[in-house]
């Protein structure tokens, strides 16, 4: 089994820079393990072809196996955050094998695998 690594990745146009942790899969290919936080067009598990830049990052060229993660954002305040049908919400996507994470203060992020049907807001 190969073991996950911390690295530099640069995405967005090679502007943003996010350190992530990643299974190398040789030739410049690794395998995400965690959400990008700031690049919506990557998501977790998602394998990934890149090459070194002069800063040593290593900047994404393309995704090469998409994972099939769906990526949700909400824009909440704190309050909601931390309340309990919020948080019984988010256990539920972490029992179904996705994420979570909170940018900005209030900016939620989830990411739902793709065998499941997950909403934060049930309709009706």
């Amino acid at each position: 089994m190969t073991d996950t690594t911390r690295v530099r990745l640069r995405t967005s146009g090679g502007f943003l820079i996010e350190s992530v942790d990643v299974t190398p899969m040789g030739e410049g290919r690794y395998r995400l393990e965690e959400p990008l936080a700031m690049s919506s067009d990557i998501a977790m598990h998602d394998v990934i072809e890149t090459r070194e830049d002069t800063s040593g990052c290593l900047k994404v060229t393309r995704v090469v196996e998409s994972a099939g993660f769906r990526r949700l954002e909400y824009d909440l305040p704190r309050e909601s955050l931390r309340s309990e049908p919020v948080q019984k919400k988010l256990s539920e996507v972490e029992q179904l094998g996705g994420n979570w994470v909170v940018l900005m203060g209030g900016i939620l992020v989830v990411n739902v695998p793709p065998s499941a049907s997950w909403e934060l807001w049930e309709d009706g």
